[in-house]
C-alpha cells in the first residue's frame, strides 16, 4: 500500500453500491440524516468531502466498520434542496484517499485520511494496454446495448492509462465489489490489464449468447 503520513479531518458520505472514480462527475440523491449534515458542513466550508462505499448496500445505518477504507475525495460542484428535505448534488471525483480512523463530529461523521500515492504507470507498458483496450471496448460496445454509443469515441480520446481505466470503469458491468476493487488497486498498469481481461470475458460471453440466440 503506498501512502503518506499526513492526515486531514473530512466530512464523510457512505454510499450504498455507488463507486465515485476520480475525475467523474456524478449526481446524488442523499436522504439519510447523518449525510444530509455532512454535505451541508462540507458545503459550507471548502465544498471537500470524502466518498466511500458501504460493504453492505443494504444497511440503512452502517458503523465505521461496514464501511471500506479505500474512497474518493469529491468536490461538490452544485447542491439543491429538494421539497421532501432529501439533497440532489453534483459531486466530481479528485482522488483516491485512504481512511484511517473516522470519527463522530456531532450529527455525522468525519474521516481522518491520508493520502493515496499511486505507482508511476511506464509509458511504454501501458501504452500497448491502453490500444488494446480502446479496441476491445468498441467491440463490446457493439454487443452491448446498455453501454452509450457515444462513450467510444470519449474512451478513445483518452490516452494516459491511469485515467482511462477510471473513466472507463463506471460504463463497465460490474458488480460493486468488482468496482472497489479498482478503487483499492495501487498500480494503474495492474488496473489496465484487468479491465482488458474483464472487458474480454464480456465479449467471449456475449458472442456466445448471441451463437445461441441463432440457433434457437
Amino acid at each position: 500500500m503506498f501512502f503518506t503520513e499526513k492526515k486531514t479531518e473530512i466530512p464523510l458520505l457512505p454510499l450504498r453500491d455507488i463507486i465515485l472514480f476520480p475525475n467523474q462527475v456524478l449526481p446524488l440523491l442523499i436522504g439519510r440524516a447523518k449525510s444530509r449534515a455532512a454535505l451541508l458542513s462540507a458545503f459550507g466550508n471548502n465544498k471537500t468531502i470524502i466518498l466511500v462505499m458501504q460493504k453492505e448496500g443494504d444497511m440503512a445505518e452502517p458503523s465505521p466498520d461496514e464501511v471500506y477504507r479505500i474512497g474518493v475525495e469529491a468536490k461538490i460542484i452544485q447542491l439543491l434542496r429538494m421539497p421532501d428535505d432529501n439533497y440532489k448534488v453534483l459531486i466530481e471525483g479528485k482522488k483516491r484517499i485512504i481512511i484511517d480512523e473516522i470519527v463522530e463530529v456531532g450529527e455525522y461523521w468525519c474521516a481522518k485520511v491520508q493520502e493515496f500515492v499511486e505507482k508511476p504507470l511506464p509509458q511504454e507498458e501501458s501504452q500497448p494496454l491502453v490500444r488494446a483496450i480502446h479496441e476491445r471496448f468498441a467491440d463490446l460496445v457493439k454487443l452491448n446495448s446498455k453501454i452509450p454509443v457515444e462513450m467510444v469515441q470519449s474512451i478513445q480520446s483518452i490516452q494516459e492509462g491511469a485515467r482511462l481505466a477510471d473513466a472507463l470503469i463506471p460504463y463497465l458491468p460490474m458488480k460493486p465489489e468488482q468496482r472497489q476493487s479498482f478503487i483499492e488497486e495501487p498500480q494503474p498498469l495492474v488496473r489496465l490489464q484487468k479491465i482488458l481481461e474483464f472487458i474480454q470475458s464480456e465479449i467471449d460471453m456475449l458472442e456466445i449468447d448471441k451463437r445461441i440466440k441463432k440457433r434457437v
